[in-house]
């Protein structure tokens, strides 16, 4: 079964989902990886058969199933956070901080930002580009920059002081949804109960 699913998923919490599908059906999963804002246009164009998107309309022939939500905590190591940050998260400190982003799609640091100081805020940072989930993590524990982390990847650097949040309360709560085309097949009901069950680790897990 082709299904699209964001990279974060894929590094957390899906693993769960596809082990669940195995143990029930014989059925394979062909995992097409996008960010979870375009894992939608896939299924739109049928390249797949369910996604994990942030739509939280549902396709037309399509069933939609609310998730919960995947936590980012904006985050940098101490150092880092004393040599950029010390007078606060403002405008012009985050003109100068060095930023990781995913890739050209990841719009996500430059939101937080926006919400942290205001439109003030520039277009542009000095950027760094790693469309390397594993390399991201690492590189934000290296003090290359400060970035969106999914907070399940970065709790235990968090809790031994690694990396510190850039200021308090500084995550966002990214609403994620699975999207599947209707039709009475027992693999995509076996697929979607897997999902949803895997999905119980994210925050304010609902059900519709």
């Amino acid at each position: 079964i082709p299904v699209a699913v964001n990279h974060d998923s894929l590094e957390t919490w899906f693993p769960q989902a596809a082990q669940g599908f195995a143990e029930t059906t014989g059925t394979t999963l062909d995992l097409r990886v996008e960010d979870q804002d375009h894992t939608v246009e896939l299924l739109r164009k049928g390249t797949v058969l369910g996604a994990v998107t942030t739509l939280d309309e549902p396709v037309q022939g399509c069933q939609i199933h609310a998730l919960g939500s995947i936590r980012y905590a904006a985050t940098c190591t101490p150092d880092f956070h004393a040599r950029h940050f010390a007078r606060g998260v403002t405008a012009q400190a985050l003109e100068s901080a060095p930023v990781l982003v995913f890739n050209r799609k990841d719009d996500m640091q430059t939101r937080f930002a926006r919400r942290l100081a205001g439109d003030e805020v520039p277009a542009t940072a000095p950027t760094w580009w790693i469309p390397s989930t594993r390399a991201f993590v690492q590189a934000n524990l290296g003090g290359l920059g400060w970035t969106m982390n999914p907070l399940p990847l970065v709790k235990r650097h968090l809790d031994a002081g690694r990396l510190v949040y850039v200021r308090q309360r500084a995550w966002e709560d990214v609403p994620l949804y699975w999207q599947h085309w209707k039709g009475d097949v027992q693999t995509m009901t076996l697929l979607t109960r897997a999902v949803l069950a895997a999905s119980s680790s994210l925050v304010g897990k609902r059900r519709r």
